[in-house]
């Protein structure tokens, strides 16, 4: 694999981090509508950016803000009455999952013993 392959997550995380057109942060947002296939490249970019920094020392700045802001925005965003979300169950195992990712990022130690996020929680 190409370095640029391997590294899909950065650049699918800057720009859901950054809110850019068709993101799922941007969607939310303007159209005030969870989109679950973009919610679940959100995800997989956190996992993947988990898994790949695991075992640094330092981390960028810019994604422990996000990782730190975005659980609790989604999660106050979404409970807009205006906003048009999923299902309670589905909307609680996503914010849920947002959590455990964040948790994951920070203290470098994935949720489970394969190190795994159970994203198929989500269909």
């Amino acid at each position: 694999m190409t370095p640029s392959v391997l590294d899909d997550w950065r650049e699918t995380l800057r720009q859901e981090f950054q809110a850019e057109e068709g993101s799922f942060l941007e969607i939310a947002q303007n159209e005030r509508r969870w989109d679950k296939a973009v919610f679940r490249e959100l995800i997989e970019s956190m996992r993947d950016c988990c898994v790949r920094c695991a075992d640094d020392e330092q981390l960028d700045r810019w994604m422990a803000h996000s990782f730190f802001y975005v659980p609790a925005f989604v999660r106050a965003w979404t409970q807009q009455d205006e906003f048009h979300r999923p299902d309670d169950e589905y909307w609680h195992r996503a914010i849920h999952l947002l959590k455990v990712i964040s948790h994951w990022f920070f203290w470098g130690e994935p949720p489970t013993q394969e190190g795994e996020v159970d994203i198929l929680m989500l269909e």
